[in-house]
């Protein structure tokens, strides 16, 4: 699919399917820097061990993602 096709196929979606997109798009991008798949397997790591997330680390993960527009 070229980028004119991808286009119209976007203008077709409904908003709240363009939202999704994205969306999907944006954690695509999150997930293939390696800082933050670094920074998750550190977290999924101290889970595993017992270690939960704090009220803390929850609240600077929201705005990360509002950052980004998520």
């Amino acid at each position: 699919m070229n980028a004119l096709e991808l286009r119209k196929a976007y203008l077709a979606l409904s908003e709240k399917e363009r939202l999704l997109f994205a969306s999907l798009i944006a954690t695509d991008q999150m997930i293939r820097q390696s800082d933050f798949t670094t920074q998750l397997e550190k977290r999924h790591e101290a889970m595993d061990a017992g270690k939960k997330w704090s009220h803390s680390d929850v609240l600077d993960l929201h705005r990360e993602l509002e950052k980004q527009g998520l």
